[in-house]
């Protein structure tokens, strides 16, 4: 088996890149190399500056060195121990007086030592209250940014647009691979096998996101990756050979949204190859 880690720009939609480790590895195993490569990347082609938006599982000590070492900005979800249950557990209990009418949250900025960290970090713990809840809720972020505590919550918020997008991904594209060799290849080449279905899973995803965001602007209208699929691209359609033509002749149901769509994919400025 095989485990795939997947980085995705949250606001804009767009997968960056997947990479495909052993099937026992940790969360984040080969990250510490793979994440400053990647916003290396990013910040050559797509930005000025990128900002990694990271899971509990890739707040290790040696993944945070590489991103410190390079000076790129990081946000992060830390799971609980006991030192940070403790350091939560004043916050935790309403004290004397009405309980509040709404939700309440408020953000507690702190430092923090995990054990596989080499020095104290940057934590904000973000505290929750509910109107008739005795007991408060709570979560800890840590992070190396200089913005405001509130600044880096509702960045991490954000996450929930990558959630959806890989959502998608699961739900139109597919996360199946090859899991075993079957006795036909050795573990390398069936390794490199998955490694280049993940890659061309994740550029089918692109593609049908960019066809996605042309349409939206086209037609003002939302667009699900899903219904792209069933309304744009599964239709039905015959080809004809005229001399040195070929001629796509489209399903009427479909053929406004495609006269709405080719002109603007012609205008579009696409990469040179290589």
């Amino acid at each position: 088996m095989h485990y795939p880690l997947i980085a995705s720009c949250a606001e804009t939609g767009d997968m960056l890149a997947g990479l495909l480790r052993d099937g026992n590895a940790g969360p984040a195993a080969e990250a510490a190399h793979w994440v400053p490569a990647l916003v290396a990347e990013a910040e050559q082609h797509l930005c000025q500056r990128a900002v990694v938006r990271m899971d509990a599982g890739f707040t290790d000590g040696t993944t945070l060195e590489a991103l410190d070492s390079r000076a790129i900005g990081y946000l992060g979800r830390l799971r609980e121990s006991p030192v940070l249950q403790r350091l939560a557990q004043p916050h935790l209990v309403r004290g004397p007086g009405r309980p509040a009418e709404k939700p309440r949250e408020w953000v507690v900025e702190t430092t923090y030592r995990a054990g596989s960290w080499s020095r104290e970090r940057r934590v904000l713990m973000v505290v929750q209250e509910e109107p008739g809840h005795y007991f408060r809720r709570c979560f800890f972020l840590v992070t190396n940014l200089d913005w405001p505590p509130t600044r880096v919550l509702a960045h991490y918020r954000k996450r929930g647009k990558a959630e959806g997008h890989m959502g998608e991904f699961k739900d139109v594209i597919g996360t199946s691979l090859p899991p075993t060799s079957r006795g036909v290849a050795d573990d390398d080449t069936v390794r490199a096998r998955s490694q280049a279905l993940l890659s061309l899973r994740l550029l089918a995803f692109e593609l049908m996101h960019i066809l996605r965001a042309r349409l939206e602007t086209l037609t003002g209208e939302g667009w699900s990756l899903r219904r792209l699929r069933e309304r744009v691209l599964k239709v039905a359609a015959r080809v004809q050979r005229t001399g040195r033509r070929l001629h796509f002749v489209i399903a009427r149901p479909a053929l406004p949204l495609w006269r709405k769509l080719m002109p603007s994919l012609a205008r579009m400025a696409w990469p040179p190859p290589g």
